[in-house]
């Protein structure tokens, strides 16, 4: 069985001073090697093992669901403007990887002095109108939305995999 070490994080209050902070842990985690093995793990409690595998599972569906673009939807807000869980109409937006995007942005405002200013709201103003012409830019060029698209690579390969297979 092969050993890595797994980090763990909770969010917690402390009451020394009413704030939430962040705690860590790692812990060592044994890989199985067989079905034999995970029985052997959690005891011999067969249904406790497809607890786990299903849980997993999920988690799997769950990572390959987010890396689709189709079938999202938004939440509805209710009064206060918060989201509810009940889900709105399919969406129909475009969803581009934030950081793409971000770094786009910040190197446009740098070119219009965001770096050298110091009144924040110029700043604000600066960013904000990077935002806009990188918007534009985008929208202009398919290839530059492709590029910056929230679709990931793995995602292709396996759809491509899938149906090489089929």
């Amino acid at each position: 069985m092969a050993k890595k070490m797994l980090e763990v994080q909770k969010v917690v209050t402390l009451l020394e001073t009413m704030e939430e902070t962040t705690l860590g842990k790692q812990i060592e985690f044994n890989e199985v090697e067989s079905v034999e093995d995970a029985l052997k793990v959690l005891g011999g409690n067969q249904a406790r093992l497809l607890s786990v595998i299903n849980a997993g599972l999920e988690e799997e569906q769950k990572s390959a669901a987010r890396k689709n673009v189709d079938g999202w939807h938004t939440y509805k807000l209710n009064a206060e403007g918060d989201p509810t869980d009940e889900l709105n109409g399919i969406f129909n937006g475009d969803i581009v990887d934030s950081k793409k995007v971000g770094a786009m942005v910040l190197n446009f405002a740098k070119m219009f002095g965001y770096s050298t200013i110091k009144d924040r709201d110029r700043r604000r103003k600066i960013k904000a109108d990077a935002a806009q012409k990188v918007k534009a830019i985008i929208l202009a060029d398919p290839e530059m939305k492709k590029a910056v698209s929230d679709v990931s690579d793995e995602v292709t390969e396996v759809t491509e995999t899938e149906e090489a297979t089929a």
